[in-house]
């Protein structure tokens, strides 16, 4: 394998990753969702400096052949593809912005509100009461996930795999698929030309 194409990959993992702690400090959702974008570029192209670099290898492109195809089975590795090629060929948008929220007791609960005071910091006061115990929820505004579609196919974001309900966040995302990188290039690193 050559080791200009290797280090080539092992950089796009490196500016994938500080796309991933970008996104997750962001200031915004707006900040999230390029840095999310920038994250599925260089992703994407890790694999194409992979590939690069072991195909002209014997020992070498049949190990990289069994990880595309991996690559095309594995969920979350299928759907980061499909998200870079909507993102790059399509004019759909591969996220949404879902507002923060505050939930005050559950549909057909009678609730009364005698004050309500949220300070600065989000946090919630005051006297509410109602018949059962009233709940109250608040939740942050996140950057969600879409299906994206290319040719015709549609891939749905993949689910956290402890809990089918659960969507999964790009940053989550991103921590698997950095860690499945890795992994792919400490495998890859025994092909190395010496």
């Amino acid at each position: 394998m050559k080791q200009k194409g290797f280090r080539k990959a092992h950089d796009e993992i490196a500016d994938a990753k500080q796309a991933a702690r970008r996104m997750a400090s962001a200031g915004s959702l707006d900040e999230a969702e390029r840095e999310w974008r920038v994250f599925l570029e260089h992703f994407a192209r890790m694999f194409n400096k992979l590939h690069l670099a072991c195909r002209d290898d014997p020992r070498a492109f049949p190990w990289y052949g069994r990880k595309k195809h991996e690559r095309e089975q594995d969920e979350t590795l299928v759907y980061l593809l499909q998200a870079r090629h909507s993102n790059e060929h399509s004019l759909d948008d591969i996220t949404e912005q879902a507002p923060s929220f505050l939930s005050i007791g559950a549909a057909g609960e009678e609730v009364i509100i005698r004050e309500l005071r949220i300070d600065g910091k989000g946090n919630l006061s005051g006297a509410v009461s109602g018949k059962p115990k009233v709940t109250i929820t608040k939740g942050p505004a996140k950057l969600k996930l879409l299906p994206v579609t290319n040719r015709g196919v549609t891939y749905q974001p993949p689910k956290e795999e402890l809990v089918a309900e659960l969507e999964a966040t790009p940053w989550r995302i991103c921590e698997t698929a950095i860690a499945y990188a890795e992994q792919l290039l400490q495998e890859a690193s025994q092909f190395l030309d010496k």
